[in-house]
């Protein structure tokens, strides 16, 4: 039986659109994906074809006009449902891994299947783990919030997150780049006073020499 409570494979596959897994087509099974997906859309939203409601599930706005379409058509036709189709399904639904992952193990809960109780908490854990050893920095705790202020869609990865795993992620980023910036920096001043150094070392036997 083919599970998919796993972000690693579930990446695997949907960058492979072409290709087979366990001897199963992806091409279908990314469209299996898209059709669960769709399905939690709302009513009116599958009427309209487009996210209307902040739930954090189903289709995100940047993306629901295009996969609704697609899901609605491709129900109706599957030969709808052409590579090119899969493809550009295949590089949205990357997206979507946390609610693919909820999906899948609902159906494996619904079958009697029982999930490890590792696998269900180390998403969790993960994300608890980084924001309690990450100090809080207040410069890059004014970057977060600025974000989640003036762009939520990015700020959650476009509904992909939890506040609290945003924030984690955030934290972890934001710190990521002042560290690589102050690397940079004093790379960079290193650089600097050994130019200086050696300037100093050239010009030394010049004076001596003119003098």
């Amino acid at each position: 039986m083919l599970t998919l409570n796993d972000k690693t494979a579930l990446v695997t596959i949907l960058s492979n659109p072409a290709g087979k897994t366990e001897g199963f087509p992806n091409s279908k099974i990314i469209h299996k994906m898209l059709e669960a997906l769709y399905a939690r859309q709302t009513s009116d939203e599958q009427a309209s074809g487009a996210t209307r409601h902040d739930n954090s599930i189903g289709f995100s706005g940047c993306d629901s006009e295009f996969l609704s379409d697609v899901a609605a058509k491709t129900a109706v036709k599957r030969d709808f449902f052409s590579p090119k189709q899969c493809a550009a399904v295949a590089k949205c639904l990357k997206r979507y891994t946390r609610q693919l992952i909820e999906i899948a193990e609902e159906k494996m809960r619904a079958n009697g299947i029982v999930i490890p109780e590792k696998v269900r908490r180390s998403r969790k854990a993960a994300v608890q783990h980084v924001a309690k050893e990450l100090p809080l920095i207040p410069e890059v705790e004014h970057q977060i919030a600025e974000l989640r202020d003036t762009d939520i869609e990015t700020f959650t990865r476009d509904g992909e997150m939890t506040e609290e795993e945003a924030l984690a992620y955030w934290r972890n980023e934001f710190a990521n780049r002042a560290w690589t910036q102050s690397k940079n920096e004093f790379a960079q001043l290193e650089r600097e006073q050994e130019e200086a150094a050696y300037t100093t070392e050239m010009e030394e036997p010049l004076e001596r020499t003119c003098s």
